[in-house]
């Protein structure tokens, strides 16, 4: 499925004036396990427990053999422990099933069946079964595609503070899938996301200031949330940050620093390479040499590239 939702600007020209700049959500989540808060000092205790029919400790005693920790990683078990505490209703098992169902992780994917692990959860208030539900929604995953009904559930986990649902949610009122279009609504949500770090979030809510939607264009504060995205590794981010710092908006001019970004960028998608080289050529050997090591520094501290 492709990653870009929504192309919002895209001006690439030759001879490195080339923003291309686009709305974008990865739509791979981080699948978290999420921990409940029973602690067993002992796994054979833990057993006993969720053997005696203590949802949570079922839910626990599936997180250990989800995680290898304490047992062998064991999904399939695991599952087994998922389910056992979901039919008695425990509400972060509901989750989890719902994880691994979709995954595939222990047993076969099924979207449908997780679907339903999720909708429960989510109907009892799990921001981040909300959140899922919502992907599943927007996505046709498991259940009819459904843009109005996919909105509703970011909105609930938006409205708890969850950052993925916030950044989501945003770009749906951005795009007008299914809930009326309003970006300065959508600059409302990508903030909250933005400010609990969420990379994506600063990458969107640095392209709306940088084009004006939903707020008074304003290029230093779209530098700044670009810099603060391009530090967690968005590759977005990393490029467009570099053009800016190329082109000297919203900053002085620094092709140094540019080049730097821009190779930081080229080195998680080579299309980017033809924006640092063109920069490069400007630079003199001694400057493009000292950049490249520390590009190559920085890459290495942070780990953005394999």
């Amino acid at each position: 499925m492709d990653d870009i939702r929504a192309v919002l600007f895209q001006g690439c020209e030759e001879d490195g004036d080339i923003h291309c700049m686009k709305m974008f959500r990865n739509g791979v989540f981080v699948y978290l396990l999420v921990y409940s808060t029973l602690v067993f000092s002992q796994p054979a205790e833990l057993i006993k427990s969720a053997e005696g029919g203590n949802a949570s400790a079922q839910n626990e005693l599936g997180l250990l053999l989800a995680n290898g920790e304490s047992v062998a990683q064991n999904y399939a078990e695991a599952v087994k422990w998922f389910r056992r505490a979901a039919e008695h209703g425990h509400i972060v098992a509901e989750y989890n099933l719902g994880m691994l169902l979709m995954n595939g992780q222990g047993v076969a994917q099924n979207y449908a069946e997780a679907v339903k692990w999720f909708r429960r959860a989510a109907e009892k208030g799990d921001s981040s079964a909300q959140n899922t539900l919502g992907w599943l929604l927007e996505n046709g995953q498991g259940v009819a595609q459904n843009y109005a009904e996919a909105a509703k559930w970011f909105r609930r986990s938006a409205e708890q503070g969850n950052a993925h649902a916030q950044n989501n949610l945003g770009l749906m009122l951005v795009n007008g899938q299914g809930v009326a279009q309003n970006n300065t609504e959508a600059l409302k949500f990508f903030l909250g996301a933005a400010e609990q770090g969420h990379a994506e979030a600063e990458y969107n809510l640095g392209l709306m200031l940088l084009n004006g939607q939903g707020i008074a264009r304003n290029n230093a504060e779209a530098l700044k949330f670009f810099r603060r995205s391009a530090e967690q590794g968005y590759v977005l981010a990393q490029y467009n940050y570099g053009l800016m710092l190329a082109q000297g908006q919203g900053v002085k001019q620094n092709i140094y620093q540019a080049y730097i970004w821009l190779s930081l960028a080229a080195s998680q998608d080579v299309t980017y390479s033809r924006a640092r080289d063109y920069f490069g050529k400007t630079l003199s050997p001694a400057q493009l040499k000292k950049a490249q090591q520390e590009a190559v520094k920085i890459r290495q501290a942070k780990a953005f590239a394999q």
